[in-house]
């Protein structure tokens, strides 16, 4: 054989097999490449795009727009559900130039948007997405019909109607549709072990199964899944969980200043019910759960009930703003920081977060998550502890 012949062939195959090897990179490792496209007319100067990235860092990346279109690269362990904002008008997750969708590592997603249309956007490339949007089709008709049923009870609310009995029945109502929901979806888990998601889902459901079968949900999904950032943070709260602030166990002591500097702690309310409120000026579902947190704490603080909020930011001021703007000075308020303990020693992931406490410093109840009938949860709590109370007017 031709030395020559030989020794291009040899190359050419090290230059095929370093191309292969070099285009495979594993979930932790893998870098995702989004390209987008803002349809004018518009008046969106930057996008920004937030993500979790490898180190399980919160990244918030400004997007310059050249010729309407913007892209960004970044590193993810697996499918991340991200959000895209451009001229957002409040900081609800309703706002109409937000949006979310999922970004996969090793893959290139494209995405076209409006501006003030930005949950019509049009995304391609991402399976996790794709396997999202189907799921949200299933789920579609259930959120239309349980629309009207919350702007129905934000009306009752707004009356002071909240105890009414058509009140109580569109809770009900609200209940059903969500259940046929959850359902819907912990069925695509067990039958999508493969999916990044499933674990997803399961971590948004965590509290509302049993340890035993979030177990066994988690055993068997396939390996890349259960080592995605979904799938750890699964795993965390599974092992966490099992060890940690759990129902019954003594509630972690703080020593926490308010906005005058005194320093409030945990050990000063024995002998009450607390709820310990996790929020800042930032979370919308916090701050839309307010007014009806503070009809609950009306109702039962001539009970023995009373509220902390523990604020878990930097800015002072915006934080001091938020309890003068909703109006919600009548309980305790203290401030954290972003960099505390306080979500491992309570073990939550995510605000809004409430941990219910007994007279004994025992936890005796969760409410975690986004759910729109989290403070009603809390407030059936209540009655079964304190009794039916009356909301008092005068603060």
């Amino acid at each position: 054989m031709n030395n020559s012949n030989f020794l291009s062939k040899f190359n050419f195959y090290l230059i095929f097999c370093f191309l292969i090897l070099g285009c495979k990179q594993d979930y932790k490792n893998g870098q995702f490449l989004l390209k987008g496209k803002l349809t004018p007319p518009h008046t969106t100067k930057k996008i920004v795009l937030s993500y979790i990235d490898t180190r399980g860092i919160k990244i918030r990346d400004t997007l310059q727009i050249v010729d309407n279109k913007f892209t960004a690269k970044g590193k993810i362990n697996g499918a991340i559900q991200v959000s895209l904002s451009g001229n957002t008008l409040s900081t609800y997750t309703d706002d109409p130039n937000y949006t979310t969708f999922f970004l996969e590592p090793n893959i290139q997603t494209t995405l076209i948007v409006e501006e003030n249309n930005f949950k019509q956007a049009k995304i391609t490339g991402s399976k996790t997405q794709k396997e999202e949007e189907e799921l949200r089709k299933k789920t579609a008709a259930l959120y239309a019909e349980i629309e009207p049923i919350l702007a129905e009870r934000d009306e009752l609310v707004s009356k002071g109607d909240m105890h009414s009995n058509r009140f109580k029945q569109l809770v009900i109502e609200q209940e059903q549709k969500l259940e046929k929901i959850r359902k819907i979806r912990l069925n695509f888990i067990t039958k999508n072990p493969s999916s990044f998601l499933s674990p997803f889902y399961l971590k948004w459901y965590f509290q509302s199964i049993s340890l035993d079968s979030v177990n066994k949900l988690y055993n068997s999904f396939d390996e890349n899944i259960k080592n995605g950032y979904y799938g750890i943070v699964l795993h965390e709260k599974i092992k966490a969980s099992s060890v940690k602030s759990k129902i019954g166990d003594k509630a972690a002591n703080f020593e926490l200043p308010d906005k005058n500097g005194n320093i409030i702690s945990l050990r000063n309310y024995e002998g009450k019910y607390v709820l310990i409120d996790f929020w800042a000026s930032w979370c919308g579902p916090c701050r839309k759960n307010s007014p009806m947190l503070k009809e609950v704490f009306q109702k039962f603080n001539n009970k023995g009930f009373e509220v902390i909020g523990i604020a878990l930011e930097d800015d002072k001021m915006k934080w001091q703003k938020a309890i003068e703007v909703d109006k919600v000075s009548i309980w305790d308020h203290v401030i954290a920081g972003k960099d505390n303990t306080l979500g491992e020693e309570y073990n939550f992931k995510a605000i809004p977060a409430y941990i219910l406490i007994d007279k004994n410093g025992l936890i005796i109840d969760r409410f975690l998550g986004e759910d729109g009938d989290i403070i009603n949860k809390l407030e059936e709590k209540l009655n079964s502890l304190l009794g039916a109370g009356h909301r008092n007017f005068s603060s």
